[in-house]
C-alpha cells in the first residue's frame, strides 16, 4: 500500500475505507485463519436499529478513579468516572462503543483478543503520560463514528478527538463486514516505523486497525497526535 493510500485511510478512520473492492473479501496473511463473518442481524432494520445491536452504552461509576474495561470477557463493557463520562458526552452526545460482535472473528485473534488494556473498540493506558489511566474510545455517536480520547489528565479530565466521520448509510454493510476498524493497546517501548526515523521510543499508545489493510500506531507528545506507520 502507498503512503498515499495509507493517509487516505488514516483520514478516513471508518468502516467505508475497509470495504473489499469488487464484492471479494479482502486477502489473508499465508497461514492465518479466517475470522468468521459477523452474525446477521434480520432482514429490514433501519441503520439507526443495526448500530443499536451493535453497540453498548458507556458505563459510569463512581467507585472509579480510573477508565476500565469490566464485565465478561465475551462481551466487556468501558466503565468511566463520572468527570470522564461527563466530559465525553460533551464531547460526542449519545457515544456509544462498538461491541465485540461488530467486529467479527477478529475479536478472537491475536493479537486482538479482549484483555485488560483492550477489546477493540477502546484501549486503557496511561495514554499521555501523567501517571493515571486515560481511554481510546471507538464508537457511533450522533451519526458519527467517531475516536476520542478520554484523558485523566491529572484530575482534570479532557477529551481529544482523533477522527469523525458519518457512519456508513446502507445498514446492510455493518451487518455484513462489521466496522472494519478497531484498535489495540502498545505498551510504551522501542518500534519500527515506516517513517525518519525508522525506530522510534514511543510512550503507552494505541494502534489503529484497518483489518488487513493497514495499521498505525498514534501516541502522544506535547500534548499533539504522533504517528508511526507500521503495516501496509
Amino acid at each position: 500500500m502507498s503512503r498515499r493510500c495509507l493517509a487516505t485511510l488514516v483520514a478516513l478512520g471508518c468502516f467505508a475505507c475497509t470495504q473489499p473492492e469488487n464484492g471479494d473479501s479482502p486477502g489473508l496473511q499465508e497461514g492465518e485463519a479466517s475470522p468468521p463473518a459477523p452474525s446477521e442481524s434480520p432482514p429490514n432494520l433501519s441503520l439507526e436499529e443495526v448500530i443499536a445491536s451493535i453497540s453498548r452504552d458507556l458505563l459510569v461509576d463512581s467507585a472509579l478513579s480510573e477508565p476500565r474495561l469490566v464485565g465478561d470477557a465475551s462481551d466487556p463493557r468501558l466503565a468511566l468516572p463520572p468527570g470522564l463520562y461527563q466530559v465525553v458526552h460533551m464531547a460526542a452526545p449519545g457515544m456509544r462503543t462498538w461491541s465485540l460482535s461488530s467486529f467479527g472473528g477478529y475479536a478472537s485473534l491475536s493479537p486482538w483478543e479482549p484483555n485488560a488494556h483492550q477489546a477493540l473498540f477502546a484501549v486503557i493506558g496511561d495514554l499521555d503520560g501523567d501517571g493515571h489511566g486515560d481511554a481510546a474510545i471507538l464508537g457511533p455517536s450522533a451519526g458519527d463514528h467517531v475516536l476520542l480520547l478520554a484523558l485523566s489528565n491529572d484530575g482534570e479530565p479532557k477529551v481529544m478527538e482523533r477522527s469523525r466521520q458519518p457512519l456508513h448509510p446502507n445498514p446492510n454493510a455493518y451487518q455484513t463486514y462489521g466496522t472494519g476498524f478497531g484498535i489495540r493497546y502498545i505498551a510504551a517501548g522501542r518500534y519500527f516505523c515506516m517513517d525518519d526515523p525508522p525506530e522510534q521510543d514511543i510512550p503507552e499508545a494505541f494502534e489503529e486497525l484497518f483489518f488487513e489493510k493497514a495499521a498505525q500506531i498514534v501516541y502522544l507528545e506535547r500534548g499533539e497526535f504522533r504517528v508511526c506507520g507500521t503495516a501496509d
